[in-house]
């Protein structure tokens, strides 16, 4: 468990967190929030290259943890494949 006495340090503009802010906040404040997330910087690194679930060809995540499929035909197709074999 952290350190209560420890104050968090916003991302967006690297002050502490005011103590009157929820226990899970990660910003300071909307503003902050907002303007970090418009300058594009993402607060984890991006995942590296994942398997395709069909044709086992890499793929990026792009941020997108829970990504499994190259594309949509892919994802189509490993459809088709599921609902043929409960057939």
């Amino acid at each position: 468990m952290p350190d209560t006495d420890d104050p968090a340090i916003c991302p967006g503009c690297g002050q502490p967190l005011p103590p009157q802010v929820r226990a899970d906040a990660v910003y300071c404040s909307d503003r902050c929030r907002m303007r970090h997330r418009r300058s594009g910087v993402r607060l984890t690194e991006p995942r590296g290259p994942t398997l395709c679930s069909n044709c086992l060809k890499p793929i990026r995540s792009y941020g997108r943890v829970h990504r499994a499929y190259c594309s949509a035909g892919c994802r189509q197709a490993a459809y088709r494949a599921r609902k043929q074999a409960a057939n």
